[in-house]
Formats: C-alpha cells, structure tokens, sequence
C-alpha cells in the first residue's frame, strides 16, 4: 500500500477502481480510539468489537527510512528520505486536524 496524503497522489488508483467497479478503502493510520473515535459496529467488515484491522499501526520515521534503505539495497529502488519525511509531517497533521475539528 502506499501513503497517498494528496489529492493528485490517489486520484488515479480512484479512477482505476472506479473502472473496474472495485471498492476503495481508506485506511486511517491511527486506530479510532487514538483520534477519539469509535466508529458503529466495531468499523469492521465483519462487524464485529476489533476495529484493528481498519487502521494502519503507526510506524515512526526510522523504521520507514530503515524500509526504504532495505528496498534499495533489495531492488535498487527507494523513496527519498526527505518524501518520507514530509509524509509523515502530512500524515501528523492529518491527525491533528481530524481530532480538532471532531471536537
């Protein structure tokens, strides 16, 4: 999966999904209980109490930087350090705006 905090960077995957008729979800990387929500029926598709598996566990910035020096030394390929860093700025703020204005 990836991290797709912009419009102009999920627009496709959208497009692609609707011409498929495929579904899309949105996955959240912090559980509701730490943005101060509790979503009806767990949030589950299976509609039950563990809303776990709708939400993407929080990886700090030195793990995701480690991936990406993992991936060029398997494939040659890499995120930049500082794309990396700016998404994760972008994913905090996403937070931070989502529990301020559920307030």
């Amino acid at each position: 999966g990836n991290t797709n905090t912009r419009p102009r960077e999920y627009v496709t995957a959208l497009e692609a999904a609707e011409a498929s008729g495929r579904p899309v979800r949105f996955l959240p990387h912090m559980r509701g209980d730490e943005l101060g929500i509790r979503l009806e029926g767990g949030g589950g598709a299976d509609d039950d109490d563990d809303d776990a598996e709708d939400f993407l566990a929080p990886v700090d910035l030195e793990t995701l930087l480690h991936r990406s020096i993992k991936r060029l030394v398997e494939t040659g390929r890499y995120v930049p350090s500082r794309a990396i860093g700016e998404a994760v700025v972008r994913c905090d703020q996403l937070a931070m705006n989502a529990r301020a204005e559920m307030r």
